[in-house]
């Protein structure tokens, strides 16, 4: 991870999402790019009310000056010591982070998700779930809940790595293995057994195939372990309902301090999260890693 991307919006779900990309990029000696999108023009012209181009440009030159010197402060409080380049652009947010990701061979992008009140649970933040959808590198998110305690230390022991397998997930253990490995941490691998409808008349039968499902599973991911020669990452193959809460219910157990889970390969309209991808970010009480 030799470039960390860190967009902020100065919301106060943004130092957590500082917390994890300094530690991040201390074990690693990254380089931090700070990066805040300013709003287009033509919503700063919606502002004004219209009346030519003078008071868009005078609207967006204070904005400027303004967010310049959020940015000097908050460089000089939160990241002393960091190899950081500051960045401020315009225009969509989603996009420019993704563009910006991509031209500058970005390693990592580290942003908190967001989404407040009755629907909390069914949003990420429209910025964050563009970013998810369309970037090419792995992508950190902070954990969705309410409140965030600021002022902790993240420290990493516990990796759990969330895998499909028989879905091209070798690489994401790989990439989780040396992950964990970087900070001496321990590495486990969890799979969700998908739920079956137990009726009376076929309950042995289905309970039979879930077992067989899980014995199949733990198979496939203990070759995957063996012939990455990883020894020692314990396996957890639960079926505990959908996929985030087997997820979730283990990262308690477990005390994890991040989840890695993959992405599909291809790009375009279908996007590159996996159909679990969403709610396991959702439910996840540590923060994710989207590889």
């Amino acid at each position: 991870m030799k470039h960390i991307l860190l967009p902020i919006d100065f919301s106060p779900r943004t130092p957590a999402a500082v917390r994890y990309a300094v530690t991040l990029a201390r074990r690693f000696h990254s380089s931090l790019t700070v990066l805040h999108v300013l709003k287009p023009a033509n919503i700063a012209f919606e502002i004004v009310g219209g009346g030519g181009e003078d008071p868009v440009q005078e609207v967006l030159a204070h904005q400027r000056i303004d967010v310049e010197s959020k940015l000097q402060s908050f460089l000089a409080d939160a990241l002393q010591g960091f190899e950081v380049h500051c960045v401020l652009a315009e225009g969509d947010p989603g996009l420019v982070i993704v563009d910006f990701a991509q031209s500058k061979n970005v390693d990592l992008i580290v942003m908190p998700t967001r989404g407040y009140g009755t629907f909390r649970r069914f949003l990420l933040g429209s910025v964050t779930a563009k970013v998810l959808h369309d970037t090419l590198c792995p992508v950190l998110t902070t954990q969705h809940t309410e409140h965030i305690q600021p002022g902790i230390t993240w420290e990493l022991h516990e990796v759990l790595c969330a895998v499909n397998p028989g879905s091209g997930d070798d690489a994401i253990i790989n990439w989780a293995h040396e992950f964990a490995s970087a900070f001496g941490a321990r590495l486990s691998i969890v799979h969700a057994i998908p739920s079956a409808t137990m009726r009376p008349e076929t309950y042995y039968l289905e309970s039979d195939m879930s077992r067989l499902l899980a014995r199949d599973a733990r198979e496939r991911i203990a070759k995957i372990l063996s012939a990455a020669r990883i020894p020692d990452a314990k396996i957890y193959v639960q079926n505990g309902g959908s996929t985030a809460n087997v997820v979730r219910s283990v990262a308690q157990d477990q005390h994890a301090d991040i989840v890695v889970i993959g992405r599909a390969s291809g790009a375009g309209n279908r996007g590159r999260l996996r159909t679990d991808s969403y709610a396991i970010i959702r439910e996840s009480p540590c923060p994710v890693i989207s590889v």
